[in-house]
């Protein structure tokens, strides 16, 4: 379960964002830093209830233990932060995670969502 609101917000402000995971598809996580590709990771085909693939699964919750943050983007099919949040709701991400949004290209800011 995802604790209710308020939820800590962080605002980054004319500073680097942290390194991010920017995107999952059918077949990779892309991971950007400074608004650039830094890394691809393949894997094999998740199905479409890929949130089940233990594969993808185990892949973010590393990435969360080593400190990534997760792009809100509302146009993906699988955004990198609903997945997350979807970890949390069942119950695999027992601790916290960040999203990261953006409020214009140079400002973009920071929420924690927390296992209730």
């Amino acid at each position: 379960m995802i604790k209710s609101p308020p939820y800590k917000v962080e605002i980054g402000e004319l500073s680097t964002p942290p390194p991010y995971v920017a995107s999952i598809d059918e077949t990779s996580v892309r991971i950007a830093e400074n608004g650039c590709d830094v890394f691809v990771r393949s894997y094999e085909f998740i199905p479409r209830d890929g949130i089940y693939s233990r594969e993808i699964k185990e892949m973010m919750l590393e990435l969360n233990e080593q400190g990534f943050v997760f792009a809100y983007d509302y146009k993906a099919f699988i955004s990198p932060s609903c997945f997350m949040k979807q970890l949390l709701l069942s119950g695999d991400l027992r601790t916290s995670f960040k999203e990261i949004s953006w409020r214009s290209s140079k400002e973009w800011c920071l929420t924690e969502y927390e296992f209730e």
